[in-house]
């Protein structure tokens, strides 16, 4: 159990310390909100593509199963989102609204803590369905 704990913490310890790195260069006037969009939109349109790639090409080709479930997987996502959409039109909310609250009751932080961990507690065969569920997810 201490073993377990201590690589769940391996794993999740870097997220937070990127964070709080940020966090620190942000209070010593290092990092401005230019630069954060900077590394965010490399991030999000580079780095973590380029990761995801990477990861689902050394995967192989995924069962019948496991296909299953990731279209039921996408399937709920989509259900949820639409339904947020439409709720969003009847209430006359803006595009932005609606696209805001539809990504948010959609899209969890499963590649950045998620994976990692799930890996540290089920063991690496998890890691085909978790980089299935990450590129549904994204």
């Amino acid at each position: 159990m201490i073993a377990l704990t201590l690589e769940v913490l391996a794993r999740a310890l870097p997220f937070f310390m990127l964070v709080g790195a940020g966090v620190v260069l942000a209070r010593l006037r290092l990092f401005d909100g230019r630069m954060a969009q900077g590394l965010s939109a490399y991030v999000y349109w580079i780095g973590f593509p380029a990761l995801l790639v990477h990861s689902l090409s050394r995967m192989g080709r995924p069962g019948h199963d496991l296909t299953l479930g990731l279209a039921a997987y996408a399937g709920c996502l989509a259900a949820i989102m639409s339904l947020l959409v439409l709720a969003g039109l009847t209430l006359r909310w803006t595009r932005e609204e609606r696209a805001g609250t539809a990504m948010a009751a959609g899209v969890g932080n499963s590649a950045f803590l998620g994976l990692p961990v799930a890996a540290a507690v089920f063991g690496p065969e998890i890691a085909r369905l978790g980089a299935g569920l990450v590129a549904v997810d994204f």
